[in-house]
């Protein structure tokens, strides 16, 4: 657990440079225990915020067979959100946001993603009915979305999910979805 601890911290550090140490950290969390839904999960997220996409969903998948009645389901459910969103796979990302709403309708960071990936799929009506869902429980994250400050490496995934959270807040909306 300490790897797993150490990898969030390094994957959210300011220094864009802590995330190949956060990366290291998750992989050998999972190389001491690779049953661990905990190791799984941090390893997911690390190689989604790295680029990572497929092996993600691969460990993602991996704790859904591992620990399919989990209590954190809603965050497994957000962590496919998020990295269908990075793979440009918005109807998957929309249907795991939509699943873990379901579970924890409060979460806020879920209607954040669901905000996202419909603004991918073009749907802007239902992104922005999302989006205030999302402010209401989660403005801190909505707030450090809008200001492009999400932990991705890839710059092009931080471009698109920035511009993606400012078109379904109603910002320049026809300039924005070039990026989509």
């Amino acid at each position: 657990m300490g790897y797993v601890q150490k990898a969030i911290l390094l994957a959210f550090a300011p220094e864009i440079e802590h995330r190949d140490d956060a990366l290291i950290n998750a992989r050998r969390a999972h190389e001491l225990n690779p049953h661990s839904t905990s190791a799984l999960l941090i390893l997911a997220f690390v190689e989604a915020i790295a680029g990572h996409t497929t092996g993600a969903l691969e460990h993602l998948n991996q704790v859904m067979r591992i620990s399919p009645r989990d209590l954190r389901r809603y965050g497994i459910y957000q962590q496919f959100a998020m990295t269908f969103f990075l793979a440009s796979r918005y109807a998957e990302g929309a249907e795991y946001a939509a699943l873990g709403i379901e579970e924890a309708s409060t979460y806020g960071p879920l209607h954040g993603w669901l905000a996202l990936n419909c603004v991918g799929l073009g749907d802007l009506p239902r992104a922005r009915v999302a989006l205030v869902e999302a402010r209401k429980a989660a403005l801190g994250w909505v707030e450090r979305g809008l200001a492009g400050r999400f932990v991705f490496r890839d710059k092009e995934h931080l471009a698109r999910a920035t511009s993606c959270l400012r078109v379904a807040a109603g910002w320049r909306a026809e300039a924005l979805l070039a990026t989509v």
